[in-house]
């Protein structure tokens, strides 16, 4: 009997032997695949075209390599689109190592969930794929060159996945959240907005250099040995990402500036090393700028039903030091930056408090911003069919908002 175990083992070994050898494991000949790092999709009325940026390793300098690694395609669906990718390049589309969903403007006037559906549910692609809208068009967008990497998609991946104390002015979100958000309680969601901008400095540049070519003539501008290399100098720009749209069942209802998404970011996700500017303080008669330092943060956001009513407060407590300001006559940074003058603390704490509200009012129109539906399910739940469609506009809010630094002049 042990002897007839051990030949199953053995022919057992040699058949996944076989296997692997023979490829039938499906392994990827990457002379015929192409590894695609990026997708941007727009639509034109009824046709889809999709723009995918692929992995070029043979490109000598990064605006070659990012206009080279660009492909477009129309189709009349996505996947026909996809598809006409490589009948154009004769490489296989592989999106297994795509690792950002571009959506153009022009898709915010339809249900996104259609789109987002079709990547995770037919495709399967990855769950942790970053995934956000563009100003204009996502082709533009990753045609766009930049001095952040060779490759815009790997670019906007920077500006996206900012390190820890950079990113509190982003809400980040992947494939997998904005589906968990659209199918959850509240339906909603949210998604970053791409905008590329021309570097400090850049627009006044450019400006100057269109004056000149004006007053020399168009003879000369087209006769000049430069015009031949204009490609090279070409600007290069940046991304910003500080906007975000809000979502409610996949339709877009409202945005939230860059101060208001890091108001929601201090209630909703950790905040270390970070920093908030406050303008416009003033302390010993003269008005100037402070950058404040976050320390710590506790924050806590509360739902409770008083006579059958719903009360929303949110209590935060910043621990905050000096890390800049241009006074002329106060010289706060010779106190070892832990002072914090009560006018300081209060101008930052109204200014807080003033986007909470904002953000609150927005939040009226569908978008469950800080989960108070899903607090309502899961801890008020008697009162959860009277009051799961009217939350939002019917409850009312308090807000505690308080600033910490050292009170006392050293």
């Amino acid at each position: 009997m042990s002897s007839l175990k051990v030949r199953i083992i053995l022919i057992t070994v040699c058949f996944c032997f076989l296997l692997f050898f023979s490829n039938d494991f499906g392994i990827i000949d990457i002379e015929k695949t192409a590894i695609i790092t990026a997708i941007g999709i727009d639509k034109n009325e009824n046709e889809y075209e999709i723009t995918a940026q692929i992995a070029l390793p043979e490109a000598k300098n990064t605006a070659a390599k990012n206009e080279k690694s660009v492909i477009s395609y129309k189709g009349s669906t996505v996947s026909s689109a996809i598809t006409g990718i490589g009948s154009v390049s004769g490489w296989y589309p592989k999106l297994s190592f795509c690792n950002l969903i571009l959506i153009g403007e022009s898709f915010l006037d339809e249900n996104v969930i259609n789109l987002v559906n079709y990547f995770t549910k037919t495709l399967n692609i990855q769950d942790s794929t970053l995934i956000a809208v563009t100003k204009g068009s996502a082709k533009e967008i990753l045609k766009t060159e930049s001095p952040l990497d060779d490759l815009s998609s790997f670019a906007i991946q920077k500006i996206l996945l900012k390190k820890t104390g950079l990113n509190n002015d982003i809400l980040e979100t992947d494939i997998k959240t904005f589906s968990i958000g659209y199918y959850g309680k509240s339906g909603y969601s949210y998604l970053p907005y791409i905008k590329s901008l021309p570097p400090e400095g850049e627009s006044s540049k450019n400006q100057s250099q269109n004056n000149t070519s004006t007053n020399t003539g168009s003879s000369e501008e087209n006769t000049s040995p430069n015009s031949q290399n204009q490609g090279q100098n070409k600007s290069q720009n940046v991304f910003d990402a500080t906007t975000t749209l809000l979502f409610n069942k996949g339709k877009m209802v409202e945005t939230l500036k860059r101060e208001e998404t890091f108001a929601v970011n201090l209630f909703t996700t950790p905040v270390h090393y970070s920093t908030l500017e406050v303008n416009d303080c003033t302390y010993q008669g003269e008005t100037f700028n402070v950058l404040l330092d976050i320390l710590s943060v506790n924050k806590k956001i509360t739902l409770k039903f008083i006579d059958g009513k719903p009360k929303v407060k949110f209590n935060l407590d910043v621990f905050v030091k000096i890390d800049d300001q241009n006074s002329i006559n106060t010289d706060l940074n010779g106190q070892g930056n832990s002072f914090v003058p009560e006018e300081i603390a209060k101008k930052a704490e109204e200014n807080l408090t003033t986007n909470l509200k904002n953000i609150v009012e927005k939040s009226k129109k569908g978008v469950d911003v800080f989960d108070l539906i899903k607090k309502l399910y899961r801890h008020n739940y008697k009162y959860y069919d009277k009051y799961k469609d009217s939350l939002l506009k019917v409850a009312t809010y308090e807000y505690e908002i308080n600033f910490h630094g050292q009170q006392k002049e050293i």
